[in-house]
Order: C-alpha cells, then sequence, then structure tokens
C-alpha cells in the first residue's frame, strides 16, 4: 500500500514538473552551467513554495462535510488537461522573454519567482486536489517523496541539459503527456469520491421531484 502511494507520488509529481524540467534545461543552458548551483537553488525554493501552498490549501479543503465536495477537486486536473492539451506555447519563447539583465543579477532569487509563476497555478490546482484526497496516514509519506522529488528533478534537468534538442523534445511531447496524465488523475478522484453517480442521483432526484 505504502509503495503504491510512493509510486502515485512520484508520478503525479513529475507528470506536473514536465514544463519545469523543459524550463531547467533551458536555464542551465542559457548560463552555460556556469550558476547551476543557484538555478538549482532558485527550483528548489520556488517549488517548496509551492508545496506549503497547496498543503495550507489542502488541509482547508480536507475539512469539506461530504467527501462528493472534495471530489469536485478532479475537476482542476481535469480543467488543466484540457488546457496543456490545447497549449502550444513554446517554452524556449517564453523564457527568452523573461531572460532581462536583471534576472541574471539576482538569479537564485528570479529562478525561484520563474518556478512559481511557470508552474504556480496548476501545480496549486493538481497537488492541492491529490493531496486533499490523500488518507492522513500517508501524508507524511506523500510529502518526503514530493521533497526527494524536488531534490531530485533539479539534478534531472541538470544532467539533461548537456544533451542538445531535449528541450524541445519535452516541449513537443511534454505537454500531451501532463495533459493526458491530468485528465486521468481527474476522472480517479471523481470517481474515488462516488462525486459523479452522486450528483446524478441528485440530479435524477430533483428532476422526479
Amino acid at each position: 500500500m505504502m509503495f503504491r502511494e510512493i509510486l502515485f507520488s512520484i508520478v503525479v509529481y513529475f507528470s506536473s514538473a514536465i514544463d519545469l524540467i523543459t524550463v531547467l534545461i533551458l536555464l542551465y543552458t542559457q548560463n552555460h552551467h556556469r550558476s547551476w548551483v543557484k538555478v538549482y537553488l532558485g527550483q528548489l525554493i520556488g517549488s517548496l513554495v509551492l508545496l506549503l501552498i497547496s498543503l495550507l490549501f489542502a488541509f482547508i479543503l480536507h475539512s469539506a462535510p461530504s467527501p462528493h465536495l472534495i471530489g469536485l477537486l478532479g475537476l482542476i486536473p481535469l480543467v488543466f488537461g484540457y488546457l496543456s492539451l490545447k497549449s502550444h506555447q513554446s517554452e524556449a519563447t517564453w523564457l527568452n522573454s523573461m531572460l532581462t539583465p536583471k534576472f541574471s543579477n539576482h538569479l537564485m532569487i528570479s529562478v525561484a519567482v520563474l518556478t512559481i509563476g511557470s508552474t504556480g497555478s496548476d501545480n496549486i490546482g493538481i497537488f492541492t486536489a491529490y493531496f486533499s484526497n490523500i488518507a492522513s496516514k500517508w501524508l507524511p509519506v506523500v510529502i518526503l517523496t514530493f521533497i526527494v522529488c524536488m531534490f531530485a528533478i533539479g539534478i534531472i534537468g541538470y544532467c539533461l541539459s548537456f544533451f542538445p534538442g531535449l528541450a524541445t523534445l519535452f516541449t513537443k511531447y511534454g505537454t500531451l503527456i501532463m495533459g493526458v496524465t491530468y485528465i486521468i488523475m481527474g476522472i480517479v478522484i471523481l470517481v474515488k469520491n462516488h462525486t459523479i453517480s452522486y450528483f446524478l442521483h441528485l440530479l435524477v432526484t430533483c428532476i422526479k421531484l
């Protein structure tokens, strides 16, 4: 059971962080790997901030009186999945527009802000929905798994930055993988909390009245 939670947490994190991997590859390359420590620490700070915000929202929403209402959070990954599949924005183009002289002068803080800005909305939405549907006894394991993944993703991005063309590959297929994973996750949350069947029953009851 614990292994399943760890494995699913890894899948959720990395599927939501594909765009971050692309950004990291581009950042490491743009800085010619000279300031990789600042880039690494910047993304780690930004990712931890997103994790804390998501946990706060999940804590608030976890007190919802009905699991069916928590199940409605499954709509969040469904929406983000749909938007990811429709998105054609180039990460490289977007990042280049952000790389100003001021960005390089305060690289670590700039990368932290960039991490929050580039992945914040979908990560908070996905993480909040995911944490809200985790049993309390497994939450510490899931949080620890996410933190380990945050440390790992900076190293993965750094290693991949030495292979030309990978950023393009991630940009091309990353949104597809991310979108499909989000949609599957949203459906799982809705089904797990019996939200669809509950509201269908509610609708039928209202029609009969």
